[in-house]
């Protein structure tokens, strides 16, 4: 599966738009001086004829002269306003050639980017059902692996999570217009929570800012984990723009000291389902963050919930694995990885 690349949109001053603005505002100044030119003439013409001929004229002549004057003074205070009126009017139509060139440009731009995000779409479905197929296909017949194959299988694993993070970074980045970061959280009995997971673009710089424990932490330690495990809160989910904001009010914790470094607005929403009557198996947590914000935006978050879904699903399932795993005296630093803060 090719991965698209990140879309880049072109301004509204688009450099073809720019020299057409640029002609049409300097006619409209001229023309605006031209009719001022005009005008002044012409109320010029006028007075000079009425003092030239006043002299000359006496009783009704003098009110049939003042009336007519009237009637051109009313005329041109008609004309210079439906002037005025009809020239904001044809301005509407003017600036239609250019408005229709932006709008076409944020189309082309919006058909690109949807196509983009259901390519990121299909490719972690993509890999998910595939993944779930091996995985099935191991429990219906996991007698019958070697000690490589079941190897193989958990390696496998690790690709099916860099190639759905890759895609989800790159999914929300382009809905967003920023660089977004995934990461993949499991939560223990104890209500201890570890990083498990990063999206390979982010995984360097997020994992030397985790520092020696990896992201560890009580889920109380951070606000968002904190808000979603708590069953008298009514979202489960946590969405800002501006954690900033947050924090400064005393609103907003995090272990991480230097989170405001890297991220300014986060998504979390918990891999769980329900169980139960206000039940609810939570195993982890999947979150997304960027500095620019956009993260609250509700369709964000319903796409992210479907995410948290598939994973909840196929984390069950390779749990099955590592359990068997464990159970043919298997051992390597990823099955440790996952048993280790696995809710079992």
């Amino acid at each position: 599966m090719s991965n698209p690349s990140k879309l880049k949109k072109r301004s509204k001053e688009d450099k073809i738009i720019k020299p057409q603005r640029v002609i049409r505002i300097s006619t409209d100044i001229w023309n605006h001086i031209y009719g001022l030119l005009t005008l002044l003439s012409f109320v010029t013409a006028v007075i000079s004829t009425y003092f030239t001929i006043k002299i000359q004229l006496t009783g009704d002549t003098k009110l049939v002269l003042y009336s007519l004057v009237g009637i051109v003074i009313s005329f041109m205070i008609m004309f210079v306003f439906y002037t005025i009126y009809y020239q904001r009017k044809f301005k509407q139509f003017n600036d239609l050639p250019a408005q229709h060139e932006i709008l076409k440009v944020e189309y082309e731009n919006e058909v690109v980017a949807n196509q983009q995000i259901a390519e990121c779409t299909h490719n972690i479905t993509h890999y998910y059902r595939n993944m779930l197929a091996r995985i099935d296909g191991f429990l219906q017949n996991k007698q019958n692996y070697s000690k490589d194959d079941i190897e193989e299988l958990i390696d496998r694993f690790d690709s099916f999570l860099i190639n759905a993070t890759t895609n989800l970074e790159l999914y929300f980045s382009i809905a967003t217009e920023d660089n977004c970061s995934i990461t993949i959280k499991l939560l223990n009995k104890d209500g201890l929570v570890k990083t498990y997971f990063r999206d390979p673009v982010n995984h360097k710089k997020r994992k030397m800012s985790d520092g020696s424990d990896s992201g560890l932490c009580h889920f109380s330690e951070n606000t968002a984990l904190d808000i979603i495990l708590d069953p008298n809160h009514m979202n489960v989910h946590f969405a800002y723009d501006n954690l900033m904001e947050l924090y400064n009010q005393h609103l907003y914790v995090n272990p991480n000291p230097n989170w405001h470094l890297l991220y300014n607005s986060t998504l979390v929403v918990p891999i769980s389902m329900i169980i139960g009557e206000n039940d609810r198996d939570t195993i982890g947590f999947v979150s997304v963050d960027n500095f620019k914000g956009g993260l609250s935006y509700k369709p964000h978050r319903e796409y992210l919930f479907f995410i948290g879904d598939l994973f909840y699903n196929i984390f069950v399932k390779f749990s099955e694995v590592v359990k068997f795993a464990q159970f043919k005296q298997i051992d390597n630093e990823k099955i440790r990885r996952f048993s280790n803060w696995y809710k079992s």
